[in-house]
């Protein structure tokens, strides 16, 4: 895949999950950081407007999707992706990612899960305040996120409460 290819694809991508109902940002290539100040993002998302110009100025930048409404347990290992998916309600959607997964919930009406570190060996919580890396993403040792939806997940209304 040639550098403009991967651009595209990334804008595309990008697209793609904001007109899914995602809330995202870009960040670093390569990196978790992000380049843009991102808070105001968190009650109101960004317009495909407003991310289409963000990826026409930072054509490789990774996607972040911001977490709140939509919750992500981060499972920093196999074995402790291993355990989320035998212990936690089966999501339709999950990304692979350079050492475990993400598992992708909504929250309950009215219920706000903040971001927790540790909550079990290798599981972190992402929620208020957080975001994660979204797929077609670069992890900085090379490797690609990678989303694993089951067929008919097509929108993140059908995602499970956690």
């Amino acid at each position: 895949m040639t550098i403009t290819e991967k651009d595209d694809f990334l804008q595309c991508a990008a697209l793609e999950l904001c007109e899914l109902g995602f809330s995202i940002i870009p960040i670093k290539p390569e990196d978790k950081t992000p380049l843009v100040p991102w808070s105001k993002y968190q009650e109101n998302a960004a317009t495909v407007g407003q991310v289409e110009q963000w990826w026409d100025k930072y054509q490789n930048a990774n996607i972040g999707i911001l977490t709140g409404e939509i919750v992500v347990i981060d499972a920093d290992s196999m074995t402790a992706a291993a355990w989320v998916a035998d212990n936690l309600t089966p999501t339709p959607w999950t990304v692979a990612t350079a050492r475990g997964a993400h598992f992708y919930y909504r929250c309950a009406k009215g219920d706000k899960w903040q971001n927790g570190a540790g909550i079990r060996d290798g599981v972190d919580i992402r929620g208020v305040g957080g975001y994660v890396v979204a797929p077609p993403s670069i992890h900085k040792t090379g490797v690609l996120y990678e989303w694993y939806k089951q067929p008919g997940a097509d929108s993140i209304e059908e995602l499970p409460e956690l």
